[in-house]
């Protein structure tokens, strides 16, 4: 009978230590907006953005390098507005290699906003961008976003994330 008591007790602190999936994106999906910084390391390039969002749209202006200081992406519903000093158009799809540097922050938040996606253990969030996977890790006590990869040729952190 001790020994029955024993293996229970071993089954039941196993279980219990095992990580559960739990939804890191609730809090960033159920928020009215936020803002933070983002550092993006794409091949061998770096970026520096600031990130805002609100109800309606989702914001991106770069700051680093400097020649792209200043420029903007906004996406509200299915339209991008993109702009450099004053001159500013619309489309629908954004050019190749501005989709593969800003393009994956658009679909981190289309994703959470749909639900779409696979909350992992450790506060790790997967979705489909293209035919990649990209991976968001999360900081499951503050539930911010922290960084997020895709393949080896894309990689951003957030910084200073704060919710609104």
């Amino acid at each position: 009978m001790k020994k029955l008591a024993s293996v229970v007790l071993m089954l039941l602190l196993l279980c219990g230590c095992r990580q559960q999936k739990t939804d890191v994106t609730k809090e960033m999906r159920e928020a009215n907006g936020f803002s933070a910084h983002a550092m993006v390391h794409y091949l061998d390039k770096q970026y520096a953005f600031t990130v805002e969002k609100d109800p309606e749209t989702v914001r991106i202006v770069l700051e680093t390098p400097q020649p792209l200081n200043g420029f903007t992406v906004s996406l509200t519903k299915d339209t991008y507005t993109v702009g450099f000093h004053d001159v500013s158009f619309r489309t629908e799809t954004l050019p190749d290699h501005m989709g593969k540097i800003i393009g994956p922050v658009f679909a981190l938040c289309d994703a959470i906003a749909k639900q779409e996606g696979e909350h992992l253990p450790d506060g790790v969030f997967t979705y489909q961008t293209g035919e990649m996977t990209a991976i968001c890790r999360f900081d499951r006590e503050a539930g911010v976003p922290i960084s997020l990869s895709i393949g080896d040729e894309f990689s951003l952190e957030f910084t200073d994330f704060t919710y609104t």
